[in-house]
């Protein structure tokens, strides 16, 4: 495999490991639903080339400029993707703060409607999938083999521990993201989420391990309670909360993060 077919194959296998079940019912309570469902067998089968078009593309250059629009969509169906966790997230932890009164007031809370601006942006997506797919199959591109979506191909869980390498040329972003958790903004719920997006390799996850280790901001300092939890691409809201409890509670040693936070 040459380095752009690795690269596009695990990216393709990261979204689609990221459109579980959960997920996908989710999204039918804003009527999405079907549309993912076109992205998950579009991406599976187009997915299903790269191997041909990987060795195409030295003699064509059709085929070229077609790896390089997946590429670039794969970014954006990423950004969509983080875009509607976060929204999950507030949803599913909203349910959840109901407890017990949930079957009593389950319908005063609001069908999910999502935005112009949101749903335009998965036309959007979904009409480029359909013109890549569609360009797949002018160009010849064959089946070689299918995207697996098995466990081994998720990546790794994070962890708070920041590397040892000195984290150089974030700190104008650190203030943004630290401003954006210092804002005072009324809200029907007692929490906010600042989602961090781009394509892979960038230091998203390094930027967050950058404010979440720093004990000297005056910001951050007002936070008693710092807790991290990887949620991984295959989302589950019933982990991600056990996870969170369990190193909320300092008694609790579970993993490195919590042998952190234990020893803090």
């Amino acid at each position: 495999m040459a380095v752009v077919e690795i690269f596009l194959a695990s990216f393709l296998k990261v979204l689609l490991n990221r459109l579980t079940d959960d997920f996908l019912n989710f999204a039918r309570q804003g009527g999405i639903d079907k549309k993912l469902k076109k992205w998950k067998d579009m991406l599976a089968a187009i997915g299903a080339v790269l191997h041909d078009a990987e060795e195409k593309q030295l003699t064509s250059e059709a085929v070229k400029l077609w790896l390089d629009d997946l590429k670039d969509l794969a970014y954006d169906v990423e950004d969509v993707l983080d875009e509607f966790s976060t929204e999950m997230i507030h949803r599913k932890v909203k349910e959840q703060q109901y407890g017990a009164t949930m079957s009593k007031v389950r319908g005063f809370i609001p069908k999910i409607r999502f935005s112009f601006n949101f749903n335009s942006k998965i036309k959007l997506i979904t009409d480029q999938l359909q013109d890549i797919s569609e360009r797949k199959d002018k160009l010849g591109l064959t089946y070689i083999g299918t995207i697996s979506t098995s466990k081994e191909w998720l990546r790794p869980p994070s962890s708070c521990v920041l590397g040892g390498t000195p984290v150089v040329g974030r700190d104008v972003d650190k203030a943004k993201i630290v401003e954006f958790l210092s804002r005072d903004e009324p809200s029907t719920i007692n929490f906010h989420v600042v989602a961090i997006v781009g394509m892979p390799g960038l230091g998203k996850t390094t930027l967050a391990q950058y404010i979440f280790n720093d004990s000297d901001d005056d910001v951050l300092k007002q936070f008693n309670l710092k807790v991290w939890v990887s949620v991984s691409d295959n989302f589950n809201i019933v982990r991600v909360t056990k996870q969170f409890l369990n190193q909320s509670r300092p008694n609790t040693v579970n993993g490195r993060n919590s042998v952190k936070f234990k020893m803090a």
